[in-house]
C-alpha cells in the first residue's frame, strides 16, 4: 500500500514548485533547558533554476513572524523553540532571479516536554473530493516509517504510547 503524504503546492509567477513537506518531530535532549527543536524536511524542487528554500514560522496560524533562509537543502533543524508552545510552519522556494513562491500548506507542531510519551500533530486538509482519509506514518529513523495509524478524515491527532526519550519521524 502506498504511503499518503501531504502534498504542498506553491507557485512562482514563472516557476512552479511542488513540495512534500513532512514534519519530523524530534524530542530534543535539552539537558534541563526549556527549549526544544523540530526538523522539517521536504522533497526537492526539480526546477533547474531553484536557488533555495525559506522556512517561515510563528505562534499564530498564517502569521509568520520569523523566517530562515535554509539555502538549497531539503531538511532543516530549528532549535531554541519553547517547550509547550504551538508553532505554525510554512515553506517557500525561490529561484536564481529572486522570485519566491507562495507559502506551502501550513504545518502545526506543539513542542512537548522531553519526557513526553505523546505528540499532537495537525495538518492542512487535502482538498481532493475523493479523499478517503489520512494515515500517520512514523518510525525511529528518517524516511523509514515502520508504524502507521489510520486517523480517518480528521486533520489533527494526538499519538500516544510513544517511548520516552526516543526520536520519532513522521
Amino acid at each position: 500500500m502506498a504511503r499518503q503524504n501531504i502534498l504542498l503546492t506553491t507557485s512562482y509567477s514563472k516557476l512552479k514548485v511542488l513540495l512534500l513537506f513532512l514534519l519530523l518531530i524530534l524530542f530534543a535532549n535539552t539537558h534541563g533547558q526549556a527549549a526544544t527543536q523540530v526538523t522539517l524536511t521536504w522533497e526537492p524542487n526539480p526546477e533547474p533554476n531553484l536557488a533555495g528554500y525559506k522556512i517561515h514560522y510563528g505562534l499564530q496560524s498564517r502569521d509568520y513572524t520569523s523566517s530562515i533562509d535554509v539555502g538549497n537543502q531539503t531538511a532543516y533543524t530549528l532549535t531554541g523553540l519553547t517547550e509547550g508552545q504551538t508553532y505554525y510552519f510554512a515553506a517557500t522556494a525561490y529561484d536564481t532571479e529572486g522570485n519566491q513562491s507562495n507559502y506551502s500548506a501550513e504545518v502545526t507542531w506543539t513542542s512537548a516536554p522531553e519526557s513526553a510519551t505523546q505528540v499532537a500533530l495537525a495538518w492542512e486538509p487535502n482538498p481532493e473530493p475523493n479523499l478517503a482519509g489520512y494515515k500517520i506514518h512514523y518510525g525511529s529513523q528518517s524516511r523509514d516509517y515502520t508504524s502507521s495509524i489510520d486517523v480517518g478524515n480528521q486533520t489533527s491527532y494526538t499519538l500516544t504510547g510513544l517511548t520516552e526519550g526516543q526520536t520519532y519521524y513522521f
